[in-house]
């Protein structure tokens, strides 16, 4: 099992990854957290009831079908003033964690929603790799900003890094 805390992760959790073998298709079950905002300077603060999806941790089904992704989905009860969502992937190896590509955003202003269909790694290694991607969202709600971070499910791919 591979345990990850963060400071603002809200929902702790240890999981185990799933292993597919080579063609397999989505990696693992969405998962859908019941968002807690923490305020810039680390108390919980008053914010709308919002849900991120972080969607499955996988291997890409179209286009490029080398890349490792995830596509999170934020939906808040109440408009937001501003919303960015922005997406890791990380890969477990020997029992450390490391960041790969990039770290995409995606942003909407006055909506209750934003999703990041951007987040993926082109990966070029061979053999089964534990991955899950992070998922960090800042807002702003009636002016008061608002933080969170959440990871998807891991799953071991055959695909390294």
């Amino acid at each position: 099992m591979i345990n990850r805390t963060h400071s603002m992760i809200f929902a702790a959790f240890a999981l185990a990854p799933l292993l597919l073998t080579p063609g397999a298709a989505a990696a693992t079950t969405e998962a859908t957290h019941t968002v807690t905002f923490t305020g810039l300077i680390g108390n919980a603060t008053p914010a709308p009831h919002c849900e991120l999806k972080t969607g499955n941790t996988c291997l890409r089904t179209s286009g490029a079908k080398k890349v490792v992704g995830f596509k999170p989905k934020i939906t808040c009860a109440e408009i937001m003033d501003t919303i960015s969502l922005t997406g890791q992937m990380y890969a477990v190896v020997g029992g450390t964690t490391t960041a790969y590509g990039d770290a995409p955003t995606s942003t909407n202003a006055g909506q209750v929603s934003v999703e990041n269909k951007q987040i993926g790694y082109n990966r070029d290694g061979t053999g089964n790799t534990a991955w899950f991607g992070r998922a960090s969202v800042n807002a702003v709600w009636r002016g008061i900003p608002q933080a969170a971070v959440v990871d998807s499910p891991t799953a071991t791919l055959p695909c390294g890094v």
